[in-house]
């Protein structure tokens, strides 16, 4: 496992061991999304598995994952949710300042009430 790998599963880990129960009673909109994207991304991956490229199950991914990351951050875990969502679990690239101004804007944010 490489070291940026190591590092996502280290902060996606302890944020998805949350149990059910305790996630429903302080749910925020970005985790909602965040539900969406992976189910979303559990279908294109199954297209994938069965044939080939799915550019509508792709595509229907992508729309909420703009979404989610438009959505705002209630707390450092949403924006936890928007990096790992918008970073493909680390399997891509993340976006820089000049492609998500807001995400980072929030993170300088969420950063600075450190």
């Amino acid at each position: 496992m490489k070291r940026p790998e190591i590092l996502t599963v280290a902060l996606v880990a302890p944020a998805l061991a949350v149990p059910a129960v305790a996630v429903a009673a302080t749910e925020t909109p970005v985790m909602a999304l965040f539900r969406e994207w992976t189910a979303a991304k559990v279908t294109e991956e199954s297209a994938y598995n069965v044939c080939c490229e799915d550019d509508e199950a792709w595509q229907a991914r992508f729309a909420v994952e703009k979404r989610l990351i438009l959505a705002p951050c209630q707390t450092s875990h949403d924006w936890l949710l928007k990096i790992t969502a918008r970073s493909n679990y680390g399997d891509g690239s993340g976006p820089d300042s000049m492609e998500s101004p807001q995400l980072w804007a929030e993170a300088r944010a969420l950063v600075r009430g450190a």
